[in-house]
């Protein structure tokens, strides 16, 4: 994408690395896992037609343990992401949120893009409320 200001400027946008990690666990069954599907398969959708040619999307379902993702992919070369979203089942396990945001960061760090300019890295995370799962460090005091 290329804005050019008033000034005749112009800005190119830097790719988009984007990893939307999706709460699958029991509580989203039924609609919520309809709503998350939608959502996300509308930000791929807009993010193959308007962002940079190059950038990326992952997929990493999450409930009691963040199950295995689908790594970053391109979108507008390759329909795997969609495919995905379609296919991810939902609505079993606990809401551990830690493991799903942990998932997510994971797809980043092992993503390797020294080809081209060092794109923005996005999380996008969907759930419908609080975790069921909590931990607790001692404090050290």
């Amino acid at each position: 994408m290329r804005v050019i200001g008033a000034g005749g400027s112009s800005l190119n946008t830097p790719p988009l690395d984007a990893v939307i990690a999706i709460d699958t666990s029991g509580s989203m069954g039924g609609t919520k896992c309809t709503q998350a599907k939608n959502a996300a398969t509308s930000f791929v959708e807009k993010m193959a037609a308007e962002a940079p040619s190059t950038s990326m999307a992952g997929i990493v379902p999450w409930a009691s343990i963040a199950h295995t993702p689908l790594n970053l992919t391109n979108p507008p070369n390759d329909t795997s992401v969609l495919d995905f979203i379609e296919m991810m089942p939902c609505g079993s396990g606990g809401t551990n949120l830690d493991n799903g945001l942990l998932g997510a960061i994971k797809v980043h760090n092992d993503s390797s893009r020294p080809d081209i300019e060092e794109p923005t890295k996005a999380i996008i995370f969907l759930t419908d409320g609080g975790g069921t799962y909590t931990y607790c460090a001692d404090d050290p005091n």
